[in-house]
């Protein structure tokens, strides 16, 4: 280890989405385009969870605490790409019946 040209390789022992989940309190580096993507089931579910709700729940499943601000926009992008997804979805379904009157 001593030459130049050896080198050492360490493994983080904890698992971790973050860069720094475990170091810090709260986690600057979840976008809200993380927020939405693992929030999307749940206000699929339940369109009425709010920003704080939805906080808690990811604190308990992915142990992380994120800003609430960053939570509510990932919030608004996720019922965005809900609504659109069922708008298109719908549009598809009308295209078929009219394909077939």
């Amino acid at each position: 280890m001593d030459d130049m040209h050896t080198v050492v390789v360490k493994k983080n022992p904890c698992a971790h989405d973050f860069s720094s989940t475990r170091r810090k309190k709260k986690v600057k580096n979840a976008t809200k385009h993380w927020v939405c993507v693992k929030v999307k089931d749940w206000l699929i579910d339940d369109g009425t969870l709010t920003a704080r709700v939805l906080q808690r729940k990811l604190k308990e499943h992915y142990k992380v605490s994120v800003h609430c601000k960053r939570v509510w926009m990932g919030k608004e992008l996720a019922l965005r790409t809900i609504a659109s997804t069922i708008c298109i979805d719908l549009k598809h379904k009308l295209r078929v019946l009219a394909l077939a009157a």
